[in-house]
C-alpha cells in the first residue's frame, strides 16, 4: 500500500555572474512520505547560447532553517557547495554569499508571509531567504571554471502540506540602471479554514531597503492582467503604486509532474524582460528593466483577483 505524503520542501537557488551571462539555477524538492525523505533535484546552466537542463532524484536529503543538504550539495543563505556528477552536467564548487539581504524585519513581520508565518494550520508557507546577496567564488562546469565572484544570488524555501492550485512567482536582478535592485513576486491562492482568497507579497530591494508590497501591509492588487506568457500586474498600497510587466515567451518550457505540485502542467519560462516602476502620490520614485526575469504560473491564474 502506497503511503501517503504527508510534508514537503522546495529549495529554489539562483546565482547570475557579474557579467550578467550565465546563469545557474538549481531546484530541490523534497517530500516527506511516512518516515523517509524522497527528493528531486532539477538544474539548470544557462551561459546565453546553451541552456543545459537535468533532472535527478536524491534520497539523502536533510534541511535546516536556512539550508538544505542533499547527498554532498549542501545550498544555504550564506554557503553553496555543489557536487554534482551526472551524465549530461557536472558542477563542482563552493560560493560564499555576502552582503545577504533577507526579509525578517520584526516579530510581527517574521519575513515574506508576514505575521501568517506564525499560523499553524496553513497548507502552504514561503520564505526568501536571501532576496539579494553578493557572490564569491567559482564553480568547475563541465570541466570549465565559471568565475560567479561579485554576481548576485536569491535563495527562498516553500513547505507545508499541500502546494497551492494557482500560483504566480517570478523573480529578477541584473537591472539595467540600479544594479542592486532585485523583486520577487509571490501570488497564490491559499486557503485559511474553509474558504479560499488570494494572498501575495511582492518584496523589492532598492536604495539600501527592503520594501514588501503586501495584503498585511495594507496593499491590494488593481490589476493583474495574463495573456499566454505577458503579465501585467499593478499593487496600490497607501500612496505607493507598483506597476510590473513581464514579457514571458508563449511557449511552455517546462512541463511538472502531478507528484512536484499537484497539478499536471506549469508555465515556466528564464532569462525574460521585467519592467518595474514605483510612484508616490504621481512621482516616479523608481523605474527600470531587467532581461534576467524568471517566472513560473500554475493553475487558472484568473482566479488571482
Amino acid at each position: 500500500m502506497k503511503k501517503q505524503k504527508n510534508y514537503f520542501e522546495e529549495w529554489q537557488m539562483k546565482v547570475l555572474d557579474a557579467k550578467q551571462e550565465k546563469v545557474l539555477g538549481i531546484s530541490i524538492h523534497l517530500d516527506q512520505i511516512g518516515e523517509t525523505n524522497e527528493g528531486m533535484l532539477q538544474v539548470s546552466y544557462d551561459t546565453g547560447i546553451d541552456c543545459n537542463r537535468i533532472s535527478f532524484k536524491c534520497d539523502e536529503l536533510s534541511s535546516h532553517e536556512e539550508a538544505i543538504i542533499a547527498g554532498k550539495n549542501h545550498i544555504g543563505a550564506e554557503e553553496v557547495l555543489l557536487d554534482i556528477n551526472e551524465k549530461k552536467l557536472s558542477i563542482k564548487g563552493k560560493l560564499m554569499i555576502n552582503r545577504v539581504i533577507n526579509l525578517n524585519q520584526s516579530f510581527l513581520k517574521p519575513g515574506l508571509m508576514g505575521y501568517y508565518k506564525h499560523i499553524p494550520f496553513l497548507e502552504f508557507y514561503q520564505e526568501v531567504l536571501t532576496l539579494q546577496g553578493k557572490v564569491a567564488g567559482e564553480f568547475c562546469i563541465d570541466g570549465e571554471t565559471v568565475d560567479f565572484t561579485d554576481g548576485h544570488y536569491f535563495l527562498q524555501k516553500q513547505w507545508g502540506s499541500k502546494f497551492p492550485n494557482v500560483w504566480l512567482w517570478a523573480q529578477c536582478s541584473g537591472f539595467e540602471k540600479k544594479k542592486d535592485l532585485a523583486i520577487m513576486v509571490g501570488v497564490a491562492r491559499l486557503k485559511v479554514l474553509f474558504n479560499y482568497y488570494t494572498a501575495f507579497a511582492i518584496p523589492i530591494y532598492y536604495n539600501d531597503q527592503v520594501e514588501i508590497f503586501s495584503n498585511y501591509n495594507g496593499g491590494h492588487i488593481s490589476k493583474l492582467y495574463r495573456y499566454k506568457g505577458y503579465i501585467h500586474c499593478t499593487i496600490i498600497q497607501k500612496d505607493k503604486l507598483l506597476d510590473l510587466k513581464i514579457y514571458g515567451r508563449d511557449e511552455v518550457e517546462r512541463t511538472s509532474s502531478k507528484e512536484s505540485h499537484g497539478i499536471r502542467d506549469i508555465y515556466e519560462c528564464n532569462r525574460v524582460k521585467m519592467e518595474v516602476k514605483i510612484s508616490q502620490n504621481g512621482n516616479v520614485l523608481l523605474e527600470d528593466s531587467s532581461l534576467e526575469c524568471s517566472i513560473e504560473m500554475g493553475g487558472n491564474t484568473s482566479k488571482l483577483k
